[in-house]
């Protein structure tokens, strides 16, 4: 997934990643926009499939949205 950077380049930290479950409210919101902003790439669709390793990776990720 995407993850944002701060103006100096360094990684925003906590990166809060994997299940739901049990997390605070604020800990969901991050992975809900990074699930957002991963695919919002409307001008370069194509680099974000060979990001993710293809088109069959890129499909069972999209699917995992379902």
């Amino acid at each position: 997934m995407m993850a944002p950077k701060a103006a100096d380049g360094q990684w925003i930290q906590p990166l809060i990643p994997g299940s739901q479950e049990d997390l605070p409210v604020k800990a969901i919101l991050q992975n809900v926009i990074r699930w957002i902003y991963t695919w919002h790439v409307q001008h370069d669709v194509q680099g974000l499939i060979n990001l993710m390793g293809g088109r069959q990776n890129f499909i069972a990720k999209l699917n995992a949205l379902l």
